[in-house]
């Protein structure tokens, strides 16, 4: 559900960037969750709420210590060391766009490095058994997800699998001022379409409930959109015009940056609009089969 607003979205870096980085010092004691949880925490919410951190048939091959696993979009590589505690013979390899101090204890099967993906990928063609894209729409142009993708392709052996997990960007069953918040993300179906050597494309979906009437996941879930809107508020308040339901005119007191009062009474907002209006927020899960090489 939109606003018909546009909404302002930072360009010259990715917003995961920005809002994974922001530090309590910046923030007038607004008190943030570090990074290293926040991105732990963003992993186990969507393991739960998907299932699992796979859903491409791939099992037959996690005893293979031939097979190679690329994840896009590794942040700090928790989904390539959660699997490979699990499974001990592939190799993980995760890259990431932004420059984060790697854990330097890890799984000896796990590789992470920092990559620009939108300048390609370092790999040869059919070097990866699997690849998996997780929770980038946000962080990718749209115009450039056709060239991404066609980049996963190429690394992937034939009948391999590709994997995409990521969010509608925006909720539904939202409130005027959850709503202010959100962004619309891509089509990841219609961009896999497009790729004449994929087939048996599947597309699950799953929900995630925001607050406590969604039970434990909902209550966590709250407490990590929380943490996202902070940085969001911090650092695109003034651009935000707000319209509808009593809120009309430009956002006066929280705009101000670090104001820790107003911007608090914002969240608080929030937060109980999500248990009136029951918001929640729909995974999707895409995944298709290489047939051959271009």
């Amino acid at each position: 559900m939109g606003s018909g607003q546009s909404r302002p979205r930072p360009t010259g870096s990715n917003f995961t960037d920005m809002f994974l980085n922001v530090s309590s010092t910046q923030i007038d004691d607004l008190n943030l969750m570090p990074v290293d949880d926040k991105i732990n925490l963003r992993h186990c919410l969507v393991r739960e709420v998907m299932d699992g951190n796979f859903h491409a048939p791939i099992n037959d091959l996690l005893d293979d210590n031939e097979v190679r696993i690329l994840e896009i979009g590794s942040g700090l590589g928790i989904w390539c060391c959660d699997m490979a505690s699990t499974y001990k013979a592939p190799r993980f390899t995760g890259i990431d766009m932004f420059p984060f101090d790697f854990p330097t204890a890890k799984n000896s099967n796990v590789e992470l490095k920092h990559h620009n993906v939108l300048n390609g990928l370092p790999y040869d063609d059919l070097t990866f058994d699997y690849v998996s894209i997780r929770l980038m729409a946000i962080d990718v142009p749209d115009d450039k997800w056709p060239e991404l993708l066609n980049e996963c392709v190429r690394v992937l052996k034939v009948n391999g699998w590709i994997e995409i997990i990521d969010t509608d960007g925006e909720p539904s069953s939202d409130g005027p001022w959850t709503r202010i918040v959100s962004r619309a993300t891509t089509t990841h179906y219609q961009n896999l379409r497009s790729l004449p050597n994929l087939s048996d494309i599947t597309h699950e979906s799953r929900i995630m409930k925001i607050g406590k009437w969604g039970g434990k996941i909902g209550e966590l879930s709250s407490q990590y959109f929380r943490e996202l809107f902070k940085v969001f508020l911090l650092l695109f308040g003034g651009q935000i015009k707000l319209n509808g339901e009593g809120i009309d005119g430009k956002i006066k007191d929280f705009v101000r940056r670090g104001r820790k009062k107003s911007i608090e009474e914002f969240l608080s907002r929030v937060e109980a609009e999500c248990e009136i209006y029951q918001t929640y927020l729909v995974h999707h899960v895409f995944y298709a089969q290489k047939l051959y090489q271009l």
